[in-house]
């Protein structure tokens, strides 16, 4: 090989290896960052019925939350308090791959939430600081956090309400999940979703 085939490769090498380099970086900055691993799955199994825990652990008739998944799998909606004077609805999604709430409370507000795990592997809600129809938290009573503590079919949900940025109302529940007559199904997972999109 001539000297100037030679330095023609080289310079092509090169090439190749600053296209591959600015493509990693260009890659890195456009790709969404990873999220705190907390995603819809988070949520897989809490398609149903659930009612307060009575003595021993046992189901009774009070119904306090049915979640159903909509929106072809990508949402799901819980309804508390069904039929009742307060009822009210908490959405959950995910957005910029992180889960996600929005609770549409008896006060009339809508606070967002972001997802985390909390150091026992909880499940965490807080407030993003401020809601659908309103700027600050702290001008605006509403529910601030929640923590949802998981085993099998029973959750113990604790929520807290802000006023003035401090707690004014901590909500307790302890529920269990009972077998509808027809089970809804369960939300779509995102490489469900993926392929489910394909098949079209």
């Amino acid at each position: 090989m001539g000297l100037n085939a030679m330095n023609q490769l080289s310079k092509l090498l090169l090439a190749g290896v600053a296209f591959v380099c600015l493509g990693t970086i260009l890659s890195s900055l456009t790709q969404p960052q990873p999220d705190n691993g907390v995603g819809l799955e988070a949520l897989k199994g809490y398609v149903g019925t659930w009612v307060v825990t009575g003595e021993g652990g046992h189901p009774t008739e009070e119904v306090v939350s049915v979640v159903r998944a909509t929106a072809g799998g990508s949402v799901l909606m819980e309804t508390l308090f069904p039929g009742s004077d307060h009822e009210m609805i908490t959405m959950y999604y995910v957005k910029d791959e992180r889960l996600m709430l929005t609770h549409y409370c008896g006060c009339t507000n809508h606070p967002i939430m972001a997802a985390s795990k909390d150091d026992e592997g909880n499940l965490r809600f807080d407030c993003i600081g401020r809601g659908e129809n309103f700027d600050v938290c702290a001008d605006t009573p509403h529910m601030h956090d929640a923590v949802i503590r998981r085993d099998g079919d029973k959750i113990h949900s604790t929520w807290r309400m802000f006023v003035d940025g401090e707690v004014d109302h901590v909500a307790d529940f302890h529920l269990v999940k009972v077998e509808d007559a027809v089970e809804p199904p369960e939300p779509m997972m995102p490489q469900e979703m993926e392929a489910t999109q394909d098949a079209r």
